[in-house]
């Protein structure tokens, strides 16, 4: 079994630049690792993926933001990636800053995804409560499939995570009917269609499944601290975020030119990458 492979899902046949940035620096840092793009059955891609191996799935899977959330809560998309011990979902808003992924694998957690942010009341600040976000996210490939295939459901939250997210009364109700349902689910549906499973019972988005409502489903589900993933990756407020992790930028960043696109465009200053995206842009076809 290999340890890690790219994966990248895609619905349309174009690219911006913004996207050709994501593309030049995956190349450039992880020149090594296999990648692998998932897209609609049909759709021509009119830039250069000749490096990219390519899995097609029915299109009804990209036609909105909700199927896509659905696609990657059912373990027949899990199961594409066997081969491999963890699989690397990378998005076109995402940007790589460094090269260290086997490093990430080799910890040995099941989920590292951008932290979500809270506010410390006594100083005011945003600081990392939970792991994260999927846009930029390392899924361990088997934690993820005994999540999805367990008919167990554990009552109380397994992770400190999971206790902050469900420590209000209306959380912890919605934990208690969806992961139920999807107990009970899951127990059920073996041989039905990708699509018809997790997201059909699970309404929110599937890195939230992922980081509170798994874990009651495959307590062996490992995250590392908010703040070490915090050098994982960063998506929102990056100044602050990388003064907190010591100044070090960190493996890879999400949605970089939604957030604070200056921010990025300042640390990547000589380093040649934005010439390479826009050699990219002009081989589009």
């Amino acid at each position: 079994m290999s340890t890690v492979a790219v994966v990248l899902p895609v619905y349309q046949s174009d690219i911006d630049p913004h996207g050709a940035i994501a593309l030049a620096s995956l190349r450039r840092h992880l020149p090594e690792v296999p990648r692998i793009i998932v897209k609609p059955e049909g759709l021509k891609l009119r830039y250069p993926s000749g490096d990219f191996q390519t899995i097609v799935l029915d299109p009804a899977h990209f036609i909105s933001l909700q199927s896509y959330s659905n696609l990657l809560m059912t373990p027949e998309f899990y199961r594409l990636f066997s081969d491999y011990t963890y699989i690397l979902l990378y998005q076109l808003d995402c940007l790589l800053l460094r090269g260290d992924l086997i490093d990430w694998c080799d910890r040995g957690y099941s989920y590292i995804g951008s932290p979500w942010l809270s506010k410390d009341w006594r100083r005011r600040k945003r600081i990392p409560r939970s792991v994260g976000n999927g846009g930029l996210s390392l899924r361990h490939v088997g934690d993820f499939l005994d999540a999805l295939e367990s008919p167990e459901f554990h009552g109380f939250p397994t992770s400190r995570q999971g206790w902050r997210f469900f420590l209000t009364k209306p959380k912890w109700w919605r934990l208690l009917q969806d992961c139920r349902r999807q107990a009970s689910e899951l127990s059920t549906r073996k041989g039905r269609p990708v699509g018809e499973s997790a997201g059909r019972v699970f309404p929110l988005a599937e890195d939230v499944f992922w980081s509170f409502f798994a874990p009651q489903l495959h307590p062996g589900m490992r995250f590392p601290d908010p703040r070490e993933a915090l050098d994982f990756a960063i998506e929102s407020q990056p100044a602050h975020m990388v003064r907190l992790n010591g100044g070090r930028l960190p493996f890879g960043t999400h949605a970089w030119y939604k957030m604070d696109e200056a921010f990025w465009r300042d640390r990547l200053a000589g380093t040649n990458l934005l010439d390479d995206a826009m050699g990219t842009l002009e081989t589009v076809t």
